[in-house]
């Protein structure tokens, strides 16, 4: 199965993903988006981090509000959704979803 990181760095035991993702649209909510990740699996909890931008322009702000990470069968899979801050307005725009996942893989 592949897995959704462009770049690994290992140190000892500790290995940190990174990469880009598109988000997409959640039905009917242009002012949401979501990305999800498949990522081996981490022995715990990562850390995780990630920024949400647009190349198409700026002018709209997506905001991360929630970060899920799960284990699901051989994988791990952590899911990004944010939301444009400026309440009311929504965006055609595509938008990418940069992260860093930081722990101890199986």
């Amino acid at each position: 199965m592949p897995y959704d990181y462009q770049y690994i760095m290992q140190i000892g035991n500790i290995v940190s993903l990174s990469g880009t993702t598109k988000m997409v649209l959640l039905e009917s909510a242009k002012h949401v988006r979501q990305a999800q990740i498949r990522l081996p699996r981490f022995i715990s909890e990562p850390v995780v981090t990630a920024t949400v931008h647009s190349k198409q322009g700026s002018g709209t702000i997506f905001a991360l509000w929630n970060i899920d990470y799960q284990d699901v069968e051989s994988f791990s899979l952590v899911t990004f959704i944010a939301q444009n801050i400026q309440i009311g307005d929504e965006s055609d725009l595509e938008f990418l979803c940069n992260f860093m996942v930081v722990g101890e893989i199986e």
